[in-house]
């Protein structure tokens, strides 16, 4: 073999063997995410609600793409859909009461490289079949405790920005003191929050079932910023449209009520205006 053919040979194997090892470094790089995305959603699950996180299972969907772009962009620009199922948070991990939060499945997309900014910022997140069961008053947890009075311990939760939640066939489940007695649900057929970030207020748009009397609230609004030093002076406003609401659950009452109007308050103080039309009126 001539010295130029040797030449020629040794570059294109040197051009292969370098092909071969970006795209060995690339797949090194995406196997890395999953574990860090799991990693990163537990601790600001944890450290957010003070609670014992459990993932049945949690994907990542790669993108079809270059490994080169992905190796040498380090992921910007390349979105990736992550899926979990079976999520559940237990308050401090106690166990004599149902899990807080369960969500049946959820699903995101995230850019890769926002993964290492600060903040962490998500686009847009889908949760679907979610359900709050909220402890009776005076086991109810505290969201809102100052940094220096948690345990030391707690982790350091994630700076993340989610930009809209979108949340579908959901229960508000609130129980009672007495365990004889049945809770109180909510049936939320339909959800969306967006947020502009931390520290402003969140505007909302909901479809829910009212429990009793039975009918259909639809609300519009805002919501927030978060008081965290005390959750129930966190601001809340709208206006809400409460349709063919059935009055013969109660006793001596019959006939369909509509009533539309505005709010404002906090959470722990609502003032209402509006107007009714009962039976008689429609």
């Amino acid at each position: 073999m001539s010295r130029k053919k040797k030449w020629f040979l040794g570059i294109g194997l040197l051009v292969a063997l370098g092909v071969v090892a970006i795209f060995v470094a690339a797949a090194v790089l995406a196997r890395r995410f999953e574990p860090y995305i799991r990693e990163q959603a537990i601790l600001y699950l944890s450290a957010r609600f003070e609670s014992e996180v459990e993932i049945a299972a949690l994907r990542v969907r790669m993108p079809k793409t270059s490994p080169f772009r992905l190796l040498l962009t380090r992921g910007r620009g390349v979105s990736a859909r992550v899926e979990g199922e079976g999520i559940s948070l237990r308050h401090k991990g106690r166990r004599d009461l149902p899990p807080l939060f369960t969500i049946k499945k959820f699903a995101c997309e995230v850019d890769l490289a926002t993964l290492f900014d600060l903040p962490k910022t998500v686009p847009l997140v889908s949760l679907d079949g979610l359900e709050i069961q909220i402890p009776p008053k005076g086991e109810r947890p505290n969201f809102g405790s100052n940094a220096s009075d948690k345990d030391a311990e707690q982790p350091q939760m994630p700076v993340v920005i989610i930009r809209e939640v979108a949340v579908n066939n959901a229960k508000l489940v609130i129980l009672p003191k007495d365990k004889k007695k049945f809770p109180l649900q909510f049936d939320i057929h339909r959800l969306r929050l967006w947020s502009a970030g931390s520290g402003v207020a969140s505007t909302y748009d909901a479809q829910l079932t009212n429990p009793k009397p039975p009918g259909t609230i639809i609300s519009k609004g805002t919501f927030g910023p978060w008081a965290s030093e005390e959750p129930g002076d966190t601001p809340l406003s709208g206006e809400y449209s409460f349709e063919n609401a059935d009055l013969s659950v109660f006793s001596g009452i019959a006939g369909i009520l509509n009533s539309t109007g505005r709010f404002e308050g906090s959470l722990s103080a609502i003032t209402a205006r509006g107007q009714a039309l009962g039976p008689a009126q429609q």
